[in-house]
């Protein structure tokens, strides 16, 4: 008669290969049950990192039409009221209290800033320059005569500190200049390209950002683009006309 350890050591090797004959078709179904899902906005917004060998999701880029025809339409403001400003420059010529800003004055080899020598004011048909050292008048005078702008300055016999630029009367030449001059400025804040404040400038770096895009949205906007940009054209154009009826 068998030992009962006998039967008990059977049973567990029957177990045993029991075991094993069943794990290999088991363990697939535990361990390789992995899944991974995206939305399309996702993958579509996926791409590779600059600095990085990985991918990084991106939210996809939304245009917001009222937002950019917004930011246009305040950059086509400010180029107007530049157009103006530079306008009533222009229009002043000679009598310009500013026309001696850009001069420099040559003092003991070096070369000082106009405005930091001297002010200048507008009295009827005369320019008044009020030196404030006296000891530079006569610099400051050499910066006038050499100026190019064909102006006299005269020294004050009542004040050595102050002197008078007589301003000629407005003649068919000058007119002829300003007008010139006004024409010239409007092609700038309106056609230049190499003035990235013009109106064409402002308009043509919006539209290159939809260039190729078939949207409808965004043929849309691109339509709302072109009609700004005329009626602001149509503004500054305005402005020439109305200061040139007054010359």
């Amino acid at each position: 008669m068998l030992p009962a350890t006998f039967f008990t050591s059977v049973n567990r090797s029957i177990v045993s290969s029991r075991v094993r004959s069943i794990a290999p078709m088991v363990a697939p179904a535990i361990f390789s049950c992995r899944h991974i899902t995206h939305s399309a906005a996702l993958l579509k917004a996926k791409k590779k990192h600059s600095n990085h060998h990985e991918l990084v999701d991106e939210a996809p880029e939304v245009v917001n039409p009222k937002q950019i025809l917004k930011e246009i339409e305040d950059k086509f403001k400010l180029t107007l009221q530049e157009h103006q400003k530079k306008i009533n420059e222009i229009k002043l010529g000679k009598s310009n209290p500013k026309i001696f800003d850009s001069l420099k004055v040559s003092i003991a080899k070096d070369l000082q800033p106009f405005p930091s020598v001297a002010q200048t004011t507008t009295k009827g048909r005369n320019l008044l320059v009020t030196v404030f050292d006296p000891s530079l008048v006569k610099h400051v005078v050499s910066s006038i005569l050499s100026s190019g702008l064909n102006l006299n300055p005269e020294i004050d016999p009542k004040n050595p500190q102050l002197l008078k630029v007589p301003l000629t009367a407005p003649s068919a030449e000058t007119k002829k200049e300003t007008l010139k001059a006004l024409k010239n400025n409007l092609e700038h804040y309106r056609h230049s390209i190499t003035n990235r404040h013009s109106l064409a400038s402002i308009r043509a770096h919006y539209l290159k950002e939809f260039k190729g895009n078939k949207e409808d949205s965004i043929k849309k906007l691109v339509n709302e683009i072109e009609k700004v940009h005329k009626d602001y054209s149509n503004s500054i154009h305005e402005q020439f006309k109305k200061v040139e009826k007054t010359l």
